[in-house]
């Protein structure tokens, strides 16, 4: 449940930054993703 609340979040986050710049809003996508993964590798590998 926690998971799909951080992933509403972030896609409203992300909604919120159309607006600007397309280098910036890449940059914000690929360090999500980044934490996504970190946090999925992380909770595979303490389970």
């Amino acid at each position: 449940m926690a998971e799909r609340t951080k992933t509403a979040a972030a896609t409203a986050e992300f909604a919120g930054h159309m607006h600007e710049s397309p280098q910036r809003v890449l940059a914000e996508m690929m360090m999500s993703v980044h934490g996504l993964l970190l946090e999925l590798c992380l909770t595979i590998y303490l389970n």
